[in-house]
């Protein structure tokens, strides 16, 4: 008597496990191929061409006058402003006397504004827009 009350409990046990294991193979699957793609994304990036890049707009010449702003902060809203594209930024990195980098996000593209004080130039870069299979 006693061995078939664990022989039930085991048959229970077994059925109970494969069922959900079963139930759960779905959702594991799910996991491992996206886990994989997130892991591998260059293998799908440039096979498929599905980076982003930046593509170059416009080069404007710049030299700072007198009243040119000291700190990076100021001196990043004057140049966004020469450029018309001012508005909320950040700015990427440390500003240091070789370079200035800003990112500006607006509603009609992502901007990259490079200023480079030693060639007196201010790059500006558009981020080309994600392709559907990009986005999935």
């Amino acid at each position: 008597m006693e061995t078939s009350r664990w022989a039930r409990w085991d048959r229970w046990m077994r059925a109970l496990h494969l069922y959900t294991g079963l139930f759960l193979v779905p959702w594991m699957t799910v996991y491992a191929v996206s886990a994989f793609c997130l892991n591998h994304k260059e293998w799908f990036t440039e096979g498929l061409g599905l980076a982003q890049k930046w593509e170059n707009v416009r080069e404007v010449e710049f030299k700072p006058g007198p009243g040119f702003p000291e700190t990076p902060a100021e001196q990043a809203v004057a140049i966004l402003r020469h450029v018309e594209l001012d508005g909320p930024h950040t700015i990427m990195g440390t500003p240091d006397a070789n370079q200035l980098v800003m990112i500006r996000m607006r509603a009609t593209g992502h901007y990259r504004v490079s200023w480079l004080p030693p060639r007196s130039r201010v790059v500006v870069d558009r981020l080309q827009p994600a392709s559907f299979y990009a986005v999935i």
